[in-house]
């Protein structure tokens, strides 16, 4: 009987550890610590008002985080009369020696990862990720740390990933000539308004700096020739073997959804609004795609979010503002004109029915379709002709 008690009480004893973590529900193995992420955000010494929105807005509750979350704005060379270049507590702003220019991006995110690298080396910081950002990212911090607690440690590259051909129109923001670049196809890469490295892949590209400066994308003359960071990111980690792990809950305004951890290319007035709504549900929304983003899209004059924003609507079963934007598009499109009733059944029977299943499923098909052809310039009929060439009333 007393030999029976004692092995009842090790017991509790050895499992007490393992209910006290699974009643804290961190997602994690027991006793391994939170994940420490270090966020560097590339900016430029102009984008003052960009840096002032970001730290108004999502960095404003990263306090809450500390010490497991550091944030840093990359700036180069010739920013030292600006007035937000400051040593504050959060969102402290890091000048690297490199002239400030977009081409010079991925050495200016060489330099930093070394700055913090030498921190890590001297025992001054200790980090498990980098999530590599841009001045016109949102970021809901809070649940990318959920989402990270229970990620990979090692070998982890994670983004919205894009591969295809090269853009070879030398109109394009995302040109990449030919001379620099031959091959026909790209290699998986991660956008560069928000990716994550573990420090492992961290450590292996700052310990070998200088083999892979050497082998940066450069013209005959050697000068940079490519203006994509994050494609030289892509370039290395794939030389490297590393599968790429593909994000869908990073996204653009246009294919954003409620789930969305990070949104890219946001105006800083907008960052703004978006903080703001999502205060006023009281915090309740996991993701950072709200009514205020989908307004936005829908009012929007760039002719990649008018051609698929009714679509993107319709497939969100957005039923009011689809009607709103079909109301928009029909004076200058008849399909669009014939699309009005159909939302208009939909709203009627509070977005149920065969008629607004049927219009989500064919726009999902079309989309689908389209997801390469939005990539490059199009005229915007053309496009708005294919999409509703699907639809046969």
């Amino acid at each position: 009987m007393v030999r029976r008690l004692l092995l009842c009480c090790i017991m509790l004893a050895l499992l007490s550890p393992l209910c006290l973590c699974w009643a804290e529900g961190v997602g994690k193995t027991c006793g391994e610590e939170d994940a420490r992420v270090l966020i560097l955000i590339n900016s430029a010494c102009s984008n003052t008002n960009r840096r002032a929105a970001i730290r108004q807005t999502w960095l404003s509750g990263v306090s809450e985080l500390r010490p497991n979350v550091v944030v840093r704005f990359i700036v180069g060379q010739g920013c030292e009369d600006s007035e937000d270049v400051q040593d504050g507590e959060e969102g402290e702003t890091l000048m690297v020696p490199i002239r400030d220019e977009y081409r010079n991006n991925i050495l200016k995110l060489l330099h930093a990862l070394k700055h913090f690298h030498a921190a890590v080396t001297h025992g001054l910081e200790s980090f498990d990720y980098v999530l590599k950002a841009d001045d016109d990212s949102f970021v809901n911090v809070s649940e990318l740390m959920n989402l990270l607690s229970s990620s990979p440690r090692n070998s982890h590259y994670r983004g919205l990933f894009f591969t295809g051909k090269p853009f070879r129109d030398p109109s394009h923001k995302n040109f990449v000539s030919p001379r620099c670049l031959p091959l026909p196809v790209l290699p998986p890469f991660a956008y560069g308004g928000g990716f994550i490295m573990s420090w492992d892949l961290v450590d292996y590209i700052v310990r070998n700096q200088i083999l892979l400066e050497n082998g940066l994308i450069r013209d005959k003359d050697g000068d940079l020739c490519c203006d994509l960071d994050d494609l030289q990111v892509g370039i290395w980690m794939f030389a490297l073997g590393v599968v790429p792990f593909h994000e869908d809950r990073f996204n653009g305004l246009l294919n954003c959804h409620s789930e969305s951890v990070i949104l890219y290319d946001v105006p800083d007035y907008l960052m703004r609004e978006v903080h703001e709504e999502k205060n006023n549900d009281g915090g309740s929304s996991r993701g950072v795609c709200n009514d205020v983003v989908h307004r936005y899209v829908l009012e929007s004059p760039r002719p990649e979010y008018k051609a698929v924003g009714l679509m993107r609507l319709i497939l969100l079963r957005r039923w009011e503002f689809a009607l709103d934007r079909a109301n928009l598009e029909s004076s200058s499109s008849h399909n669009a004109h014939i699309l009005l009733p159909l939302i208009s059944t939909c709203i009627s029977s509070s977005g149920t029915g065969p008629t607004c299943d049927y219009l989500v499923d064919i726009v999902d098909v079309s989309i689908r379709k389209l997801t390469e052809k939005i990539q490059t310039p199009r005229i915007e009929d053309d496009i708005r002709d294919e999409v509703f060439g699907h639809i046969s009333v």
